[in-house]
């Protein structure tokens, strides 16, 4: 698939964190309205998992700051940390959610990272930023990487407990499922893909709807999916309180249907 579309692509991105424990044990988080407390180094990387779509936007942005770049981010958990602010000073930012499945950038983000791990694996090469360039040396794009090391560590590591807010952020329309008794991430493909397909087609992110989590993220313009007759229900208050579009699974996979065609 890479091959069939570098024609589109000019430029790839790669970053990660480089700390090694045996040089750097702990790492101290919080310190802000909280405790300042030491975490081992092997545990915050593993912390990093959930962050890490805004951290790798702000490591480009930090190189690019002179250019007008917009960043579409994968769906993130994390508490407050330098990075985010900066990257919130310097840049528009716009988070999907479960973004490799409705927006096509992010869907190819992830499939460069896989494919880069494998190439590197199966040519026996350590993750090195001339070891990246290496394995994509043979396509038309180009590729810069930065790793991101100790030297900026007080950049990723969090300073307060507090969660960053996304709702300001979240991509528009969003397209929320309230599906009744049934996790989303249970669903069978048909009803999913359908919904994801519409999200795309409207520019926007697609997310599970959990009325103690996701109420307040609800604007005008989205679209509110249910299944169920409490997941109707559900929806009555905020059709009362902003204009949104309000479908049931059935009606929105017809809608996907046509835009297939």
């Amino acid at each position: 698939m890479i091959e069939k579309v570098q024609e589109l692509i000019e430029y790839v991105f790669f970053s990660y964190v480089v700390l090694p424990p045996a040089e750097r044990p702990t790492v101290e988080v919080g310190g802000y309205n909280c405790p300042l407390t030491e975490m081992s180094t092997m545990k915050f990387l593993r912390s990093l998992t959930p962050i890490f779509s805004y951290i790798a936007a702000w490591a480009h942005s930090g190189k690019h700051r002179l250019d007008e770049n917009q960043y579409f981010i994968d769906n993130f958990s994390s508490k407050q940390t330098t990075a985010w602010r900066d990257l919130l000073e310097y840049r528009s930012s716009i988070i999907f959610p479960r973004g490799s499945k409705c927006n096509e950038f992010i869907s190819i983000a992830d499939m460069f990272a896989y494919l880069t791990e494998k190439k590197l694996w199966d040519n026996k090469l350590w993750l090195r930023p001339e070891n990246i360039e290496k394995v994509w040396k043979d396509y038309d794009f180009f590729v810069e990487t930065r790793f991101i090391d100790e030297a900026v560590l007080s950049k990723i590591r969090w300073y307060s407990k507090e969660e960053i807010p996304t709702a300001d952020y979240l991509a528009r329309p969003m397209v929320f499922m309230d599906i009744e008794g049934i996790s989303v991430s249970r669903l069978s493909k048909d009803p999913l893909a359908s919904a994801a397909a519409y999200a795309c087609s409207l520019g926007g992110g697609l997310e599970a709807f959990d009325p103690y989590i996701d109420s307040d993220k609800i604007r005008d313009g989205d679209v509110y999916v249910y299944a169920g007759k409490e997941a109707e229900k559900r929806a009555d208050p905020f059709k009362d309180m902003f204009e949104i579009e309000t479908l049931s699974v059935k009606e929105l996979r017809q809608k996907a249907q046509q835009l297939l065609k």
